[in-house]
């Protein structure tokens, strides 16, 4: 591979990231929580995946059957002696 197809493929993949709701859903965040969008690490960089997953597990409690029964059998099961 060439140096040239390199970096048309850095730019075609900059441009599918940037049109990406997931992308965008990141510079809103950025936008909201930041002056700066470069700025290094802030606090809610820090809170913003254990609050994702807390969402994911309710989520998960609230659409399965059963989901909390299933999660504290395996845990028994791991903790065996």
């Amino acid at each position: 591979m060439s140096f040239a197809m390199l970096i048309r493929f850095r730019r075609a993949a900059c441009i599918a990231f940037s049109r990406h709701p997931i992308a965008r859903l990141h510079r809103g965040w950025a936008s909201f929580t930041a002056e700066h969008v470069n700025q290094s690490i802030g606090i809610a960089d820090l809170l913003l995946p254990p609050l994702t997953l807390l969402m994911l597990m309710l989520f998960l409690f609230g659409s399965v059957p059963g989901a909390g029964d299933m999660i504290a059998a395996a845990c028994a099961t791991a903790c065996l002696p």
